[in-house]
C-alpha cells in the first residue's frame, strides 16, 4: 500500500498530494491535469459604470430641473409633497454613492485554473493572492513527477 505525500492542505476544502488535487468534493488526478495556471480575474466594471452613469444622469436631471413634469407628477407621501426634482436628486445621489461603494468593494480575484482533457476550469478562486500562490506552487511540485 502506497501513501500519498501531502504537499499542501488548507485543512478545509483544498488538498494537493503527489497524485491528486482535491477541491471540495471534486478529485482531480495529477495524470489527468495537462497544465495549470495562476490567473488574475479582474473585477466586473461594466455594472459599476452603468450605476455611476445612471447616478450622474439623474443628478444632472435634478440639478438643472430637467425632469419633465408633464410626464411625472409630484409624489405625495402623507401630507408632504415631494417634487420630481428632489426625487431625481435623491435617486442620483443614492446611485452615485452605491457605484462608488461597489468600486471600492470589488477587487480583483486570483484563481488556479487547470486544463484537463475535458477543458479549462477555475477550480479555486480567492481574493487572497498568497493562498492561491501556495496552491499553485504545490500543484507545480506535484506535476513535476508526472512530466516526462
Amino acid at each position: 500500500m502506497t501513501t500519498e505525500k501531502i504537499l499542501y492542505t488548507d485543512g478545509h476544502k483544498v488538498t494537493v498530494t503527489d497524485s491528486s488535487f482535491r477541491v471540495d468534493n471534486h478529485l482531480y488526478r495529477m495524470d489527468g491535469i495537462i497544465r495549470h495556471n495562476f490567473t488574475i480575474i479582474p473585477p466586473r466594471r461594466i455594472p459599476i459604470v452603468i450605476i455611476l452613469s445612471l447616478g450622474v444622469a439623474f443628478l444632472i436631471l435634478g440639478v438643472f430641473d430637467l425632469v419633465p413634469t408633464h410626464l411625472i407628477h409630484n409624489l405625495e407621501i402623507g401630507s408632504t409633497i415631494v417634487s420630481t426634482r428632489l426625487l431625481s436628486l435623491a435617486f442620483g445621489t443614492t446611485m452615485l454613492i452605491a457605484g462608488i461603494a461597489f468600486m471600492i468593494i470589488e477587487k480583483e480575484k486570483y484563481g488556479v485554473r487547470i486544463i484537463t482533457a475535458e477543458g479549462e476550469k477555475d477550480v479555486v478562486v480567492s481574493k487572497k493572492r498568497e493562498y492561491i500562490t501556495m496552491i499553485d506552487d504545490a500543484l507545480t511540485r506535484a506535476l513535476e513527477k508526472w512530466k516526462f
